[in-house]
């Protein structure tokens, strides 16, 4: 399901018309509503944030399951091989991802292994767990 098709289902759900939608997100109107129920692409974070709330949901409710997985790589431009990087990440135990997540860090600390103009999280340890 697209986050498109999400947002329909659940504002249908709800017994809210589009225009109902876009007032109480602030969004638009009945037009951008519908844009984005029929859209097949991206739909930009700031809108997710905007219309997630509206719907009762926070933007990762509304980002699960396909919906997510289109909104990442659409967001990010994924290809195959990058997925293929997660899966294989996925694959490790802990430690193992640890390792790994250490190795990045260290890699990205060294500007010569990072593409030019690209800036890498390095505020923090970008590989910080939160806790569940």
């Amino acid at each position: 399901m697209t986050i498109g098709e999400k947002i329909k289902e659940r504002r249908e759900a709800l017994g809210m018309t589009q225009e109902d939608l876009a007032k109480k997100s602030g969004y638009g109107g009945k037009a951008a509503i519908s844009r984005i129920e029929r859209s097949t692409g991206r739909v930009q974070s700031d809108i997710i944030l905007k219309i997630a709330p509206a719907l009762g949901l926070s933007p990762a409710q509304l980002l699960e399951g396909e919906a997510f997985r289109e909104y990442i790589w659409h967001y990010y431009d994924f290809d195959e091989y990058d997925l293929r990087l997660i899966d294989n990440y996925r694959c490790l135990t802990d430690q193992g991802q640890e390792k790994l997540e250490q190795y990045l860090y260290d890699l990205l600390k060294n500007p010569e292994n990072v593409v030019p103009g690209v800036e890498p999280f390095m505020d923090k340890k970008p590989f910080e767990r939160i806790p569940k």
